[in-house]
């Protein structure tokens, strides 16, 4: 298989009342019409459930969904979370972990076809499947990227989001700097919580100011679009 490209990406696992971890990714799912607003989450699960909410997660459960954590504080004292897919709305139950091959023995797997060090690994979840995105360091000081079964350390061929139908950075860049007058920065390829891919791209203005903006790589549309801090 192919070492793939990309630059590498970062990944936040859980984020709090007020999104403070995953703050973007949980943006750009629910702009991109993936998850159910948090507001309206909280106003359904108040419709059922009596109590002041007290905190709120958005998690990934055992199953792989995208799930929102909501814990309750009843007039009584006593405590509940509440379980939602963030994607149907509806509210889940806990479900078994599954069984994930021996992180020793899948990354002695992958070095058998990628010779080098491995640099980082990271877990992912897409269509049911979870899978790892193993960096890997040849001895050319050259990276690349493996994805392989998480259960079986089998190589991930077809993942669903690795397509040739993303369109050329060339051109989606030709068409942003069309709405945005200025100079490229810099440009990354990365994944959201649903291993699907998007360019994160920081711009400087003509005025000066620095903006940082997501794109989907498939149809060019704007995900979100975040002013850059100077410090």
């Amino acid at each position: 298989m192919k070492f793939l490209l990309f630059p590498a990406a970062g990944f936040g696992l859980a984020i709090c009342a007020a999104f403070a971890a995953d703050h973007d990714t949980a943006r750009q799912a629910v702009m991109a019409g993936r998850f159910k607003p948090l507001a309206e989450i909280l106003a359904a699960v108040q419709t059922r459930y009596a109590g002041r909410v007290l905190d709120v997660e958005l998690d990934r459960d055992q199953a792989g969904r995208n799930v929102y954590e909501v814990k309750l504080l009843a007039a009584d004292g006593s405590r509940r979370e509440i379980h939602i897919d963030a994607v149907t709305g509806k509210e889940v139950s806990p479900t078994a972990p599954p069984q994930f091959l021996s992180m020793p023995v899948l990354l002695r797997q992958v070095l058998l076809d990628h010779p080098g060090r491995v640099i980082d690994v990271d877990l992912r979840h897409h269509q049911n499947r979870f899978f790892y995105q193993v960096r890997v360091m040849d001895k050319d000081g050259q990276s690349g990227d493996v994805f392989v079964d998480a259960v079986t350390g089998a190589p991930v061929a077809e993942t669903g989001f690795l397509r040739d139908d993303m369109i050329p950075l060339a051109d989606l860049l030709e068409t942003l700097l069309k709405r945005y007058h200025g100079n490229v920065q810099e440009v990354e390829l990365k994944y959201d919580r649903d291993a699907r891919p998007f360019y994160e791209v920081d711009l400087q203005l003509d005025s000066g100011m620095l903006v940082e903006v997501s794109l989907d790589p498939f149809n060019g549309h704007i995900l979100s679009e975040d002013e850059i801090e100077v410090r």
